[in-house]
């Protein structure tokens, strides 16, 4: 039985659900640590883990062995493994390359390989630019969000109607948004009177 399901058996609800997210995150701190502290011995592991469960249907170099360390960028988690159930049984395959230009009909690589494709999903690359460089004017004043206090991460004074919501580089994005349906909930209790500010 899996250690989220025993916990629920036994706990109310409520508590049940603090204690596995509680369980979870300290869990991926640990991770997240043991590999910046460890990159090689981390990769290893990642390396071994994932040879388990292809086997010899993909091979690890080069797919599953980057020219950079665990969390140097982003980590790509498979939590049930359905991806490399999908590689093992060939339902799915796997390139590794640069891309060197769109084509009519799909990609071609710097290797000269080219790929069809009715869809491309761009997944690497990405470079995040906070609220998409708009910028912010309130009553005719400039608004530099960098520069101003943000509650709880979200809401920024003396920006009315606006929350926004950034994940955690290193965590599930959901574990830092969840705050975000708070904020309105706490500005509801703090005009009647129910919270201190």
């Amino acid at each position: 039985m899996h250690v989220a399901n025993r916990i629920r058996a036994y706990l109310p609800s409520e508590l049940a659900y603090r204690v596995i997210r509680t369980r979870n995150i300290v869990r991926a701190n640990l991770f997240y640590q043991y590999f910046r502290l460890r990159p090689a011995r981390a990769a290893a592991l990642l390396r071994g883990g994932i040879a388990l469960q292809v086997g010899d249907s993909v091979p690890i170099d080069p797919h599953f062995s980057p020219d950079y360390a665990p969390w140097d960028q982003r980590l790509c988690l498979v939590p049930d493994g359905d991806l490399f159930k999908a590689l093992k049984a060939k339902r799915a395959s796997m390139v590794t390359d640069r891309i060197e230009r769109f084509t009519p009909r799909g990609i071609e690589l710097v290797s000269g390989e080219e790929l069809d494709a009715d869809i491309i999903v761009t997944a690497t690359g990405l470079k995040m630019v906070s609220f998409g460089q708009i910028s912010f004017v309130v009553d005719g004043t400039p608004v530099d969000p960098g520069r101003t206090l943000a509650y709880q991460g979200m809401m920024f004074d003396g920006v009315p109607n606006l929350a926004w919501s950034v994940g955690y580089t290193n965590q599930s994005w959901t574990t830092a948004t969840r705050s975000v349906p708070r904020g309105p909930a706490w500005i509801r209790r703090a005009k009647a009177g129910r919270c201190s500010t």
